[in-house]
C-alpha cells in the first residue's frame, strides 16, 4: 500500500514529475484519482482515455518516453479460419473448413470449378479436370456407362470406351445429354440421341461419351478446335478457338442456325449470309434458342415463339439477328433478360410463371412479352444494382453489385430460394443462417435448378434435386441456398 499512496501523491504533485518513474509489477498498484489502471508491459502504469485508439493512456510520469502517450492497440484477433481461402481449422476449432469445401494442404478450398444442369440430371467439372454427374440416367444421360432407369444420388465418372474423362476443360448439359470439350478441343457427347444431338452421325443413345464428327471431305472427321460447348433441349453448340460457332442435333425451331430447319447429326458451322458466323467471344444456350457475344452485342437464333428473342413478333429466326446490345444478357428456357448500363434488367418472351419479373403472371396467368420491358420492384419502381443476370425454366435470378442475390418467377422445386412464387425480385436466403444469401460473385441456373458461387463458401445450390441432380446424395428439392454436398476432392 505504501507504493500506491506514493504513486498517488506523485502523480496529484507537479514536484514529482522530475522524480524517477514509477515501475509497477501488477495493475492494483496502479491507482489515479481514485480510478484504477493497468500495469503495463512495459511496466509503467496507465489510465482509461477514450482519446486513444487502445482506449487507455500512460500516465504522465512513465519512463522510456511513454509518459502521456497512449498504450498500443491490444493484439490482433487470431486470424479467421474455415472460410474458402482461409487456413483449416484446428481440432479444437471445430469442422476444418465450412460445408462445401475441404482442406486442402492447410487451405480450405474447393474443388468443383463449373457446374451445369439438364432436366433431371446435374453435372460437376472438377479442378482436376474429371467430370462427374447425378440425377436419372434411364438414356444414358449421366455418362457413366451403365443405363438403367434408376436415379444415381452420388456423382460419378463420365466416361468414354477407354475409362473416366481425366481431361474434361468445359462442358455444357441439355434437357437428356451433355457434351464436354476435352483437351486439344475434340468434344464428345453422351445420353439420349433421337435427334442426332450426339453429333456421332447417328440417332442411337450412348451411356458413354462419343466423339462429335464434322464433314470432312466425302466424309466425316472428329471436329477439334473448340473452347466451349453448350446444350439445349435437343441441340448443342461448340465454339471453336478462331470465333465460329458449330452446332447439331433438332432443328425444328432454326436451333442450329443455319437457315433451314432440318436437323443434322454431325456439326456444321452457324452461318451468317453466305458464309460462317465469325467473331463469336462467348456462348450461351436457353432450351431451343443460342446466342454469342460479338463485341457488345448479343446475337441469337432458334426459337422465338414466346418471342423470347425481342423481335416483336414470335416468328422462330433460323439465323442470328441481334438482340441486345450488353455486357450480361442471359437465355431462359422462352424468355430472355439483360443487363443495362444503368444496372436495371430488361426481359422479354414468356412470362406465365412471372418470369420477367414485371409485377404480374404468376401461376400460368401471364402474358407473354413481344417487347422488353424492365423488371421491377414490389412497388413498381425498377430493380437497380444488376451486375449479372440468369434465367431457367420459368424463373431468373439477378446478383447485384453488393454481392446479393434476387430471384423472381416458378417455386415449384423452391428455385425462388425464399419462399413463395413472386412476380418481383425477392432475395435468396442462406440455408446455414437463415439470412440473405451474402458474397456471392457468379451464377449458374438451368431448368429448375440455380447455384450461386459465393467468395468465402464455394458452391451453395437450390431448387430440383429430388432425382438426386444437386449432387449431395440425398434425392431431394431445396427451398433455400445449401452448400454443394460434391464430395472433395
Amino acid at each position: 500500500m505504501r507504493r500506491v499512496a506514493t504513486l498517488v501523491a506523485c502523480l496529484l504533485a507537479s514536484a514529482c514529475a522530475k522524480t524517477n518513474p514509477y515501475k509497477c509489477s501488477a495493475s492494483d498498484q496502479c491507482v489515479l484519482a481514485g480510478k484504477t489502471g493497468t500495469c503495463e508491459p512495459e511496466g509503467f502504469c496507465a489510465f482509461p482515455d477514450p482519446g486513444c485508439p487502445s482506449g487507455s493512456r500512460f500516465e504522465s510520469g512513465a519512463g522510456d518516453g511513454l509518459g502521456g502517450q497512449c498504450t498500443a492497440p491490444p493484439d490482433a484477433p487470431v486470424p479467421p479460419c474455415g472460410a474458402l481461402g482461409q487456413a483449416c481449422c484446428g481440432a479444437e476449432q471445430g469442422s476444418a473448413c465450412v460445408a462445401g469445401t475441404y482442406c486442402n494442404a492447410g487451405m480450405c478450398d474447393e474443388c468443383v470449378a463449373d457446374l451445369n444442369f439438364g432436366k433431371d440430371l446435374g453435372c460437376f467439372l472438377k479442378k482436376d479436370h474429371t467430370l462427374w454427374c447425378s440425377g436419372n440416367q434411364n438414356g444414358g444421360e449421366l455418362g457413366n456407362g451403365a443405363g438403367s432407369n434408376v436415379d444415381v444420388l452420388t456423382p460419378g465418372h463420365v466416361v468414354d470406351n477407354a475409362g473416366p474423362l481425366t481431361d474434361v476443360t468445359a462442358f455444357g448439359t441439355g434437357y437428356l445429354f451433355g457434351c464436354a470439350v476435352r483437351s486439344g478441343g475434340a468434344v464428345a457427347c453422351w445420353g439420349r440421341n433421337y435427334n442426332g444431338m450426339l453429333g456421332n452421325n447417328s440417332t442411337t443413345d450412348s451411356n458413354k461419351a462419343v466423339p462429335v464428327l464434322k464433314a470432312m471431305g466425302s466424309g466425316t472427321a472428329p471436329l477439334t478446335g473448340a473452347k466451349d460447348v453448350k446444350a439445349g433441349s435437343r441441340a448443342a453448340c461448340a465454339l471453336d478457338t478462331t470465333g465460329i460457332v458449330y452446332c447439331w442435333g433438332f432443328n425444328g425451331d432454326g436451333e442450329l442456325g443455319d437457315s433451314t430447319t432440318a436437323d443434322r447429326h454431325i456439326a456444321a458451322p452457324v452461318m451468317a449470309g453466305s458464309a460462317a458466323l465469325s467473331g463469336a467471344e462467348s456462348l450461351i444456350a436457353g432450351d431451343s434458342s443460342f446466342c454469342v457475344k460479338k463485341g457488345g452485342d448479343f446475337w441469337c437464333w432458334g426459337d422465338n415463339s414466346s418471342g423470347e428473342l425481342g423481335t416483336g413478333s414470335n416468328t422462330d429466326q433460323p439465323v442470328p439477328i441481334k438482340v441486345a446490345t450488353t455486357a450480361v444478357l442471359t437465355i431462359g428456357n422462352f424468355h430472355t433478360c439483360w443487363v443495362n448500363t444503368d444496372t436495371t434488367v430488361s426481359c422479354v418472351g414468356g412470362n406465365w410463371h412471372a418470369q420477367l419479373g414485371q409485377g404480374s403472371g404468376n401461376d400460368f396467368t401471364g402474358q407473354n412479352t413481344m417487347v422488353p420491358a424492365p423488371v421491377v420492384t414490389d412497388t413498381g419502381t425498377p430493380f437497380m444494382g444488376a451486375a449479372e443476370v440468369v434465367g431457367g425454366g420459368a424463373m431468373t435470378c439477378a446478383r447485384t453489385t453488393d454481392g446479393r442475390l434476387y430471384c423472381w418467377g416458378d417455386n415449384k422445386y423452391g428455385q425462388i430460394g425464399g419462399g413463395s412464387p413472386t412476380p418481383t425480385p425477392t432475395l435468396v436466403l442462406d440455408a446455414t443462417t437463415d439470412k440473405p444469401l451474402e458474397h456471392v460473385d457468379h451464377l449458374v441456373a438451368k431448368y429448375a435448378h440455380i447455384c450461386a458461387h459465393t467468395t468465402d463458401a464455394g458452391w451453395k445450390c437450390w431448387g430440383r434435386g429430388r432425382d438426386g441432380e444437386l449432387g449431395d446424395g440425398k434425392g431431394r428439392s431445396r427451398g433455400l441456398a445449401a452448400p454443394l454436398g460434391v464430395t472433395c476432392p
